[in-house]
């Protein structure tokens, strides 16, 4: 039950947020193309302010594990792979198979599933998970941004698919903060304190932003592809990466940190990028809501089903 209730404080406040969205855009307080500019700040700002701060603030002297690293980043790899020719299958439609490949392989590890390790241990115990946190997220949002360049309806090259992903705001924003943080750059209090600002207001001008874009007269349309990438982001990704995770060896705080990169729900960040990269946002709002919602049960689920066999504790 403890399970349980760590999810659904985490999921809570973030629905809270999205229903403040939808009512701000029903009842007119906000326009579509108001928010339509909100998501542009978010996409080119805020959300590379959060991933900056994310690379550039975990210590390169913390505790590493090089065989959870190596794990975690082949088993991304080897999702994002799979997915290429599974989102084909579930979608002809190219706007469409870049939200369903982002889903299946880009989970809400930094927002969503951080927190939960942190409830279960202690941050000394952790320190691996915050690493694997600066590992993966550039990962995460590189293979991002190819998942919605790669399916665009106008014919891309080689070098021009390059120079989308380079010219990307969260490229640029993980490439600057692995500079940062390798060069044992200092930033001033004044910088960084700014920095703080525009990451905290990142997930909640996101979230509200998605709430008032929500459109639930299209969810119908789109159910079966919901049901099916639900399934496979919250209970088939996770199911196969921690049964390999478990034969390799790994326990306790790296067990419940793979828990947390493979099973958690989407990322908040797939909507805003889908609405600026000209992908079906429509659908990538509407999975993120489903995702999310249906993730309260599945991580206890999996919290659960693994402190039973005594491989967290």
């Amino acid at each position: 039950m403890n399970s349980l209730l760590v999810a659904a404080h985490v999921v809570v406040p973030l629905l809270v947020l999205i229903a403040i969205g939808y009512m701000a855009g029903a009842l007119r307080w906000i326009s579509n193309e108001s928010f339509m500019q909100m998501n542009r700040l978010v996409f080119n700002i805020l959300l590379p302010c959060v991933l900056f701060d994310n690379v550039y603030s975990v210590s390169l002297s913390s505790v590493v594990n090089p065989s959870m690293l190596l794990f975690s980043v082949c088993a991304v790899l080897a999702v994002f792979a799979c997915g290429i020719p599974v989102s084909g299958l579930l979608t002809r439609d190219p706007k469409k198979r870049g939200v369903a490949l982002q889903s299946i392989f880009r989970s809400n590890f930094v927002l969503y599933g951080f927190p939960i390790v942190q409830s279960l241990y202690t941050r000394a115990q952790s320190g691996s998970v915050v690493i694997l946190i600066a590992a993966i997220v550039p990962v995460f949002n590189v293979l991002a941004v190819m998942a919605l360049v790669m399916f665009n309806k106008e014919k891309t090259g080689a070098a021009q698919i390059a120079f989308k992903i380079i010219k990307n705001p969260l490229i640029i924003a993980a490439a600057l903060g692995i500079v940062c943080s390798a060069s044992g750059f200092v930033m001033p209090v004044i910088v960084s304190r700014s920095l703080s600002n525009l990451t905290a207001a990142a997930t909640p001008v996101a979230l509200i932003v998605l709430g008032g874009t929500f459109r639930r007269q299209s969810v119908g349309q789109n159910k079966n592809l919901l049901i099916s990438l639900a399934s496979l982001r919250l209970l088939i990704v996770p199911a196969v990466c921690l049964t390999f995770a478990i034969i390799l060896g790994f326990r306790n705080v790296e067990l419940l940190g793979f828990v947390a990169l493979f099973g958690s729900p989407v990322a908040v960040s797939s909507f805003s990028m889908a609405q600026q990269m000209d992908a079906d946002s429509e659908l990538a709002g509407q999975n993120l809501l489903f995702n999310t919602v249906f993730s309260i049960l599945t991580i206890f689920m999996w919290v659960s089903a693994l402190n039973y066999f005594q491989l967290i504790v």
